[in-house]
């Protein structure tokens, strides 16, 4: 053959593939992979999002508890220490779930889910080290994006990485399957037997048929749960794993988000410091234009011309709005300005936040005055209890303007514990129990039907409280009519369940007392 017929064969390199970090696989990993979904499944069946909220009871108490110690003994296998923020965390959590076992929380219901889901992520990512810096900190925001996304995804095939290399449990997961199939074959044989039993017996018959109707009203629900559990199950598996060792958690790297605060900063201080001037001047002229206004308004006396509720709605929910306006300014003053000491800055970020509790102050006040006035609501006492978080939010920024003080980390400890505590609080329980005391002694002018409406179970008590004390068959008639239609609109609130894992002492409470007061179960 010539030499211009020869071809000769040149393989091209190929291109080269970043290697794919390998699942590193040990006993306390396959056996918690199981345990993560049978914990799934209970998560769907009494914590799941097509579950209501109303519904929530011990089983989501249960879940929680279950859940945060299989974390710790799994994070205990592996060699990983507790510290006093995985503590922490767990006490929210723990006091977060019990509220749904205790209390009924119809203002905070929808609010008081999410926060709970949330909190066990955050505790899952502090019990295993994956936050950035080793615990709350300044990158509380990114490491919300580690945890709740990164991670997981990253880590996705975790679980089935684990049962699948279940080495010599293989033979555990065999003779399990076997068994199984076998149940599956002999289904005929037993159904032969099971009906000539209850030919043989009336009483088997019965409960046989009981135990079946029982099963067939929640077969569809276990079998949606079974199939919400896989993902469920190994979303929370691939962050425990992920978080525990270290697989694809340096997404977010402090050097990384460092960097681009610095490109950030390129607004000169000098720019800076006026921006600040100007609005601690606005907020002074402010002030000293409508000074006996809002002095007033600190001593508790209500100014000339202004009727209660116009003067506590007139701008309260306008400070708060500034008050939120003042945070993000003075975020943004950290960000932007060009590094360097600078005392200007210093007392310009000092005297926003003494100028903002003044309107802080004014706004509460306001918002006391209202209440005395009319009585309480929700939405007068949650708006109030965010403005004093806010206050500790700008008592906090002054203090780190001369000491080493961590603004976000005491914040997030502060709002977590702040919004656990009132979780178990019975606030609707409590705000009905005010008013109506308010109304017996006279001080509130009208009867607070819709507060105690609106209060669901939570506001039975106390009225059952005062249905069975007084002696005004006029409030008698009013707390039974209230009652009456609380369980007509609310049927969620009050449709019985025997199901264990819906289990409510407040519910179970108040269906006792609307059964005495006779409102319970509604006429037709």
């Amino acid at each position: 053959m010539s030499e211009m017929n020869t071809i000769t064969m040149v393989e091209l390199p190929a291109a080269e593939k970043k290697p794919e970090l390998p699942y590193q696989v040990n006993h306390a990993d396959k056996i918690f992979a199981v345990v993560m979904f049978f914990l799934a499944f209970l998560a769907m069946d009494s914590f799941g999002l097509f579950t209501n909220p109303a519904y929530y009871g011990a089983g989501a108490t249960a879940f929680v508890f279950l859940y945060g110690a299989a974390c710790l003994v799994y994070a205990r296998a592996a060699g990983q220490k507790t510290g006093k923020e995985a503590i922490f965390w767990f006490a929210v959590m723990g006091i977060s779930a019990i509220s749904y076992s205790c209390v009924y929380n119809q203002t905070l219901m929808m609010f008081h889910a999410l926060f709970l889901r949330l909190v066990i992520l955050y505790f899952t990512a502090v019990v295993f080290g994956a936050l950035i810096m080793g615990g709350t900190s300044e990158f509380f925001f990114w490491d919300g994006i580690n945890l709740l996304f990164l991670i997981p995804l990253a880590n996705w095939k975790a679980q089935w990485m684990a049962v699948g290399n279940s080495g010599r449990y293989d033979k555990v997961l065999r003779a399990v399957s076997k068994a199984f199939l076998g149940l599956i074959v002999t289904i005929p044989l037993f159904y032969v037997i099971i009906q000539l039993l209850s030919g043989a017996d009336e009483n088997f018959a019965i409960v046989l048929r009981r135990f079946v109707e029982q099963i067939g009203e929640r077969f569809h629900i276990w079998g949606a749960n079974l199939l919400l559990a896989v993902p469920v199950g190994g979303y929370l598996f691939a962050l425990c794993y992920g978080a525990l060792h270290k697989r694809r958690t340096d997404s977010v790297k402090p050097k990384g988000i460092r960097l681009l605060c610095e490109k950030c900063a390129v607004v000169p201080q000098i720019s800076i410091c006026a921006v600040l001037t100007g609005i601690c001047l606005l907020y002074i002229v402010f002030i000293g234009l409508q000074g006996s206004y809002y002095l007033d308004a600190l001593r508790g006396v209500l100014p000339e011309g202004f009727t209660y509720s116009e003067y506590a709605r007139k701008g309260f929910f306008e400070l708060v709005n500034i008050s939120i306006i003042n945070v993000c300014l003075i975020l943004a003053v950290r960000l932007l300005s060009v590094k360097g000491r600078n005392r200007f800055l210093r007392w310009g970020t000092v005297a926003v936040s003494v100028l903002t509790l003044f309107l802080i102050g004014t706004a509460i006040t306001k918002m006391f005055l209202y209440i005395r006035a009319y009585g309480m609501t929700p939405l007068r006492v949650i708006p109030s209890l965010f403005m004093v978080f806010l206050a500790v939010v700008f008592l906090l920024i002054i203090a780190a303007q001369f000491g080493k003080v961590q603004v976000v980390p005491v914040a997030v400890y502060v709002f977590a514990l702040g919004y656990a505590i009132l979780s178990i609080s019975n606030m609707d329980g409590r705000i009905a129990e005010y008013n109506l005391a308010r109304y017996q002694a006279g001080t509130l002018d009208a009867f607070p039907d819709d507060v105690l409406r609106n209060g669901s179970l939570a506001s039975v008590p106390a009225m059952y409280q005062v249905w069975g004390t007084t002696e005004d068959e006029e409030i008698k008639t009013m707390i039974e009519a209230v009652a009456e239609d609380s369980v007509r609109w609310n049927r969620y609130d009050y449709a019985p369940s025997d199901s264990p894992r819906y289990a409510n002492i407040a519910r179970y409470r108040a269906m006792q007392c609307l059964t005495d007061m006779g409102v319970y179960p509604p006429s037709l």
